[in-house]
C-alpha cells in the first residue's frame, strides 16, 4: 500500500484546521490582554498628562493677559505723567530733541 505524493492525508486535515483556528483564537486572547493591561493605563495617565497641561497653559494665559493689562497701565500713566510735564512752563520750553539728549545723557 503505497500512498500517492499528490493526495493531500486526509486524516490530519481537521485537526490541523481545528488546532489553527484554537491558536488563532489563543493569539487573539493574548493580544487583547496586553491592550488591556498596557495601552489601557497609559491612556489613563496621557489624559491625566493632558488634563495638567491644559491646566497649566490656563494659568499662563491668564499671567499674560494679566501683564497686558499693566503694560496698558504703565503706558497711559506714562503718557499722562509724560503731558503733565510738558505742561509745566520749565519743560514746556526745552524742545523735544533736547529732553531726548538729556534722557540718554542720563541713561549713561
Amino acid at each position: 500500500m503505497t500512498a500517492d505524493p499528490h493526495t493531500a492525508v486526509e486524516v490530519l486535515t481537521p485537526a490541523m484546521q481545528w488546532g489553527f483556528a484554537g491558536f488563532a483564537v489563543l493569539l487573539l486572547g493574548v493580544i487583547v490582554g496586553l491592550i488591556w493591561r498596557v495601552i489601557v493605563p497609559m491612556q489613563r495617565s496621557l489624559v491625566s498628562v493632558l488634563e495638567q497641561t491644559n491646566g497649566t497653559i490656563e494659568r499662563n494665559t491668564l499671567a499674560i493677559r494679566s501683564l497686558e493689562d499693566r503694560t496698558v497701565e504703565l503706558l497711559t500713566l506714562g503718557r499722562n505723567l509724560s503731558d503733565e510735564a510738558l505742561k509745566r512752563p520749565c519743560i514746556a520750553g526745552l524742545s523735544r530733541e533736547r529732553l531726548m539728549r538729556m534722557a540718554d545723557s542720563a541713561g549713561d
